[in-house]
């Protein structure tokens, strides 16, 4: 019954016979039988995408039969870190295994297939697309072949070998009215690409209506890339049309879960919040399991809220912040939703109970800065200003800096000073008085040193940033004042020279906690704002030219 429903492609039928079937073979003791009921059940769950389940029953297989088929345990551990997205190390495995495989095995046209998808997946569709197209021809009048030459010409549009792509099409005529739907889909896709969706969405329109329900890879393939690419031009009507017609012809629970999340983002942008939410709270009632993350779920609650079911609201942001799995940043940004939703609602005393029960110890003075942003955006001036001097309160010393540094900063900007560099300490004097903020004779000093110089990085990148527009209209900033300005490369090298600075004393600190995410801000975030602004202005010069 299993290799029946494996050979009609009805996967996950087949899962739940080979799973019967092991658990019969287990029972009798028959340790062959036992093997072979593995070995099937780990093909169905690697074509039913069902990754937790087939990396579970791997290890059970690896672990009983330490001496089973190597080729095969290759492939399946390869399948399963593609579909979990590790498309690198799945391309190194695979890679490996073809190496091992004599050339006239069969299973080497299935590895270097599956090599394939991960070029595609890396969007190296040159690479991919010379992989399919001996493919297509070495398995031709197979299932194999005919999905190498259906990706083969998907890979050609998407590296814009249009001419190739339509070439290929017209010169493989459909033989069946299912190679007449694939041709049809094939050719939607390459007009997509080769015109874009404003062009081709009427005749996509007119295709989408003749599609039947049913799972069907290439139709979700086509219509979720003309849902995204009608998304980009706001076209939000057909973009919600190609993601219904993506979701009825997704194969597995995944590929439903992100098209109609997809779809939530699409109503939710047309203004019916009611609809969205309702079609969001379906997506909970579908989706019970991993795929719930409290990132959705804080969406879902935000669609509930600007929909007016608070309750419902109320009840998801809690399920965020009391959720152990759930990151620090979405436990925060929940409770503030929560008390927040809960202030507006006249319930002010439970969000201030809700804050303070969650924000204790070390965390305390986070909880009294949200809760006086809360009376901000409540307009409730007499609370929020005892509420910040509360804070102030409790921190003298910095506030003391800050009121320094910022009197003095504001005196040398209202003289017009001319240098830099006196500007810039200012500002550096600040940020390391609120970056030593305890007591300690060994690592005070550092992080006075490190906030120094990241003050003063920010302080100058500021000022390239604005120079421009300082100049033209007639504002203070500290490399006006000069002889000449700075050109681009100077500035450049100026700021390269302060961030180097920063970054020595990052990295004489003993940092463990979510030091990738510092590192990550401080040598890559920190200078968006100044490419932005260098795009920008790159891009007027070329106007002006």
């Amino acid at each position: 019954a299993g290799d029946r429903a494996f050979a009609q492609r009805d996967y996950p039928v087949a899962v739940s016979f080979y799973t019967k079937y092991l658990q019969l073979a287990d029972k009798s003791g028959d340790q062959d039988a036992v093997k072979t009921a593995y070995e099937r059940l780990m093909d169905a769950l690697v074509m039913s995408r069902l990754t937790p389940l087939a990396e579970t029953r791997l290890a059970e297989y690896e672990k009983r039969f330490p001496h089973g088929k190597e080729t095969e345990i290759a492939m399946w551990r390869g399948d399963i870190l593609y579909q979990k997205g590790k498309y690198g190390e799945a391309g190194e495995l695979y890679r490996k295994l073809l190496s091992s495989l004599p050339l006239q095995d069969p299973r080497r046209l299935r590895t270097l297939f599956a090599c394939a998808q991960v070029l595609e997946k890396q969007g190296e569709w040159k690479a991919a697309a010379a992989q399919y197209e001996p493919l297509s021809r070495q398995a031709a009048g197979t299932q194999l072949g005919r999905q190498s030459f259906l990706r083969l010409i998907l890979c050609l549009a998407s590296d814009g070998q249009y001419d190739r792509a339509w070439d290929l099409l017209l010169a493989n005529p459909p033989e069946n009215r299912k190679a007449r739907d694939s041709y049809s889909l094939l050719a939607a896709y390459i007009t997509l690409k080769q015109s874009g969706a404003e062009a081709a969405s009427g005749a996509w329109r007119s295709l989408a209506g003749t599609f039947r329900d049913g799972s069907d890879p290439l139709t979700y393939l086509v219509a979720s890339s003309y849902g995204d690419a009608l998304v980009k031009i706001k076209a939000w009507p057909d973009a919600l049309m190609s993601y219904r017609a993506a979701f009825h012809a997704a194969s597995d629970k995944n590929e439903m879960f992100e098209t109609l999340n997809r779809m939530v983002e699409v109503i939710s942008q047309t203004g019916d919040k009611a609809y969205a939410a309702r079609l969001a709270m379906s997506q909970l009632d579908l989706f019970k399991d991993s795929l719930l993350t409290s990132d959705i779920k804080l969406r879902t609650a935000r669609l509930l809220r600007d929909a007016g079911s608070s309750k419902g609201a109320l009840d998801l942001y809690e399920s965020v912040f009391a959720n152990m799995n759930s990151t620090d940043q979405e436990r925060f940004q929940a409770i503030y939703e929560y008390a927040m939703l809960l202030a507006q609602n006249g319930r002010l005393a439970e969000a201030e109970k809700t804050i303070r029960n969650h924000f204790r110890a070390q965390k305390e003075s986070d909880g009294e800065f949200l809760l006086a942003e809360i009376m901000v955006r409540l307009n409730l001036p007499d609370r929020y200003c005892s509420q910040y001097q509360k804070i102030a309160d409790r921190w003298p010393e910095q506030v003391g800096t800050i009121e320094r540094s910022m009197a003095e900063l504001a005196a040398l900007e209202a003289a017009r000073c001319a240098e830099p560099d006196a500007a810039a300490d200012c500002f550096a004097r600040l940020l390391g008085g609120l970056f030593a903020v305890e007591e300690d004779a060994v690592w005070q000093p550092r992080l006075r040193s490190f906030g120094e110089k990241l003050g003063r990085l920010i302080y100058m990148m500021d000022a390239c940033v604005d120079l421009e527009r300082d100049r033209r209209r007639g504002c203070y900033n500290p490399l006006l004042g000069g002889d000449r300005l700075m050109d681009r490369d100077e500035q450049t090298e100026m700021l390269k020279m302060l961030a180097g600075d920063c970054a020595a004393a990052f990295e004489a600190l003993p940092i463990v906690q979510d030091a990738d995410i510092l590192r990550n801000v401080l040598y890559s975030g920190i200078w968006s704002q100044y490419a932005l602004a260098e795009k920008k202005r790159a891009k007027g010069e070329k106007a002006d030219a």
